[in-house]
């Protein structure tokens, strides 16, 4: 399944509802404002499909999908009346080490009968990769290029799991929700088809949106290591729609069907109609009565109004967001407290246009309001930033002050609740207290001049795993400092 290889594409019409999967916490690569034109609103998602009989490897899938609008289209010959696009799309997989060990690629053409057609805004274009892969974990780089235009668009999947495949043990594999799915019975058909498999022409849906006008999806997922017998001759699954809290919001009750062998293929159609817009979570539990072995997926599931869908360029318009006129660094140390030393490790053997996609999809990922056009918490952590380089830096750029103590912990916990500053104390250095009484118990910082060159070190608090010292827990009581 790698290496470079030409498939056909084939197109949805939807709704203009579903065009904008961006403002629901999405995979999604876009340009700054200023660069808005000349880039591809891409999707994607990856699937892992660890199947005993492929032994020590899994298959992983990689769906993405385009919207045909963003395309440009050329007539090659002035006798054939009909408009072509090109697309070329290229996987890219990367080890812990962010070291490059694989990749697959497909060049594709789109076919339209007019210029109007090419304009309009409501065809998605599906398609993907795969890779045969070792268990393990990987981050994973997919870029699709407009030939005609040279536009082009990425999405960077941070967590790609390639699980190992089990034997014994009931196993569902690769759930995704999908647009569409239908039996394709031509075998030649099919077997020129990418998005065919088992028979069937699967249209993910790669980021789990859909509008309230849209009544149905589908579920699709591999079932492995059923034990065929004629004492229990069929396998059972129950389906739930769960909230973000995981109380279950409907059920759809239990499904029995035979077991084909082994393995079996699960497509759920889903009423979605009755489910007003939110964010919900699809739950599928398959049970295997011969073995009296059981197994749960989750996919996520995400309803949203026709207002709050809005095209990606309009999006990037209406948000003014700050954190598109940062460098590629200023957008690292912004987001840098808030990642673990193994994402950090990650992110600094990336080129600059990995990290654009890695910080992307951090914050789409982390958007705690994803249905509106603006990462709300992400504008604050670019005000804290900017608010720590004015009034903590020590260099003449200002530049430096979100590196300082002062700066770090703002950043992280945001302003102070209240403030004690002590410039000229009876013995030692001048300190300042940070109170945050709000935070559970009420936390404190204290910072100390301590080489009287207005730098202030952090050197007390009672937050967990800040620094502590005995000697100013001793001297705030005995000043009768508050400590809570």
């Amino acid at each position: 399944m790698t290496g470079s290889t030409s498939a056909p594409i084939f197109n949805l019409r939807l709704s203009m509802r579903l065009l904008v999967l961006c403002v629901a916490g999405v995979l999604l690569a876009t340009a700054s404002l200023s660069a808005q034109s000349r880039r591809l609103a891409v999707y994607a998602t990856s699937a892992c499909y660890n199947n005993p009989d492929y032994d020590s490897v899994a298959v992983i899938e990689f769906p993405f999908s385009v919207n045909r609008s963003g395309l440009d289209f050329f007539r090659p010959d002035s006798t054939d009346p009909a408009f072509y696009g090109r697309v070329f799309a290229q996987v890219t997989l990367f080890d812990s080490t962010a070291m490059p060990i694989d990749s697959a690629t497909t060049y594709f053409s789109v076919k339209v009968d007019d210029t109007v057609a090419a304009r309009s805004t409501s065809v998605m274009l599906f398609n993907k990769l795969g890779l045969l892969v070792k268990p393990g974990l990987y981050t994973a780089n997919l870029s699709v290029i407009d030939v005609v235009s040279k536009r082009s668009g990425d999405v960077f999947l941070k967590s790609v799991i390639a699980s190992r495949p089990q034997k014994g043990r009931l196993e569902i594999a690769g759930p995704v929700l999908a647009h569409q799915v239908s039996r394709v019975r031509d075998s030649a058909q099919a077997a020129d088809d990418r998005m065919v498999k088992h028979g069937f022409r699967i249209l993910t849906n790669p980021t789990g949106t859909f509008g309230t006008n849209d009544s149905s999806c589908y579920l699709f997922a591999e079932l492995y290591n059923l034990v065929p017998g004629s004492t229990h001759p069929k396998y059972q699954l129950q389906y739930s729609v769960l909230d973000t809290l995981g109380e279950v919001v409907q059920e759809f009750g239990f499904v029995e069907r035979e077991k084909p062998g082994k393995t079996a293929v699960i497509i759920q159609p889903i009423d979605i109609a009755i489910l007003p817009a939110a964010k919900y979570r699809f739950r599928v539990i398959a049970a295997d009565p011969e073995t009296r072995q059981a197994d749960t997926a989750v996919v996520q599931l995400v309803r949203l109004q026709p207002r709050e869908y809005i095209t990606p360029a309009s999006a990037a318009i209406a948000s003014s967001d700050p954190f598109d006129s940062l460098s590629t660094q200023e957008k690292l140390n912004v987001t840098r407290y808030m990642l673990g030393p193994d994402q950090l490790a990650i992110v600094n053997r990336l080129s600059d246009q990995g990290k654009e996609n890695f910080l992307e999809q951090y914050w789409r990922e982390h958007d705690i309001e994803p249905f509106t056009p603006i990462i709300e918490n992400r504008v604050e952590m670019v005000r804290r930033f900017q608010y720590a380089n004015f009034h903590f830096s020590r260099l003449e750029g200002k530049k430096d002050g979100w590196e300082s103590d002062r700066g770090r912990i703002y950043m992280v916990y945001g302003p102070q609740e209240d403030v004690l500053d002590v410039p000229a104390p009876r013995t030692g250095n001048p300190f300042s207290i940070w109170y945050y009484r709000k935070l559970k118990g009420g936390k404190f910082f204290v910072f100390e001049d301590m080489r009287g060159d207005n730098e202030f070190t952090m050197v007390h608090s009672n937050v967990d795993g800040e620094r502590r010292s005995d000697y100013w827990d001793e001297r705030m009581k005995d000043e009768m400092l508050d400590q809570y």
